[in-house]
């Protein structure tokens, strides 16, 4: 009973290279690990510099404003401007230009969401106002207007 024990205890030679290659493994996965690790914490090494002239790619803000006051009959200006606004997260501004957008073409339910949107996060006490609250109202009201199947089509089960 005890030399059976012994005989499955004992390594073969293809376990000690197989255990090898498991540690060799092991280790590459450890340093892949840690310089990905880093590489998310310290960014991929580019300078901010770098990152600013790529964000600085498109349309500035000024000439975004110039397109959307000289438009009076498209909303696109207008929510072209207020969406750079609130990728730079001035959210307060990109609310006034989509209330802008709106007042051109209050048909858009992308337009009164984002409305709504730009609301919340421009509000520093209510986390949900008021004004918010009704633009997503009128989003979803437009986006299910033409539907034939209600929001919810599914009924719980009856018990």
């Amino acid at each position: 009973m005890g030399s059976g024990a012994n005989n499955s205890i004992q390594s073969s030679p293809e376990g000690k290279s197989g255990s090898k290659a498991g540690w060799i493994l092991l280790g590459a996965a450890a340093v892949l690990a840690v310089g990905s690790i880093g590489f998310n914490i310290y960014g991929s090494g580019g300078s901010d510099e770098e990152a600013e002239v790529a964000a600085d790619s498109g349309p500035s803000i000024e000439d975004l404003r110039k397109a959307a006051e000289n438009s009076s009959d498209d909303a696109g200006p207008w929510a072209d401007l207020a969406y750079a606004y609130f990728e730079r997260g001035e959210f307060g501004d990109a609310a006034e230009a989509y209330e802008r957008a709106v007042a051109i073409d209050d048909s858009e339910a992308v337009l009164w969401s984002a409305l709504g949107e730009s609301l919340v996060y421009a509000s520093e006490r209510d986390p949900l106002p008021a004004r918010a609250l009704d633009a997503f109202k009128k989003a979803l009201e437009l986006e299910f207007a033409g539907s034939a199947r209600p929001v919810f089509s599914r009924r719980a089960p009856r018990p």
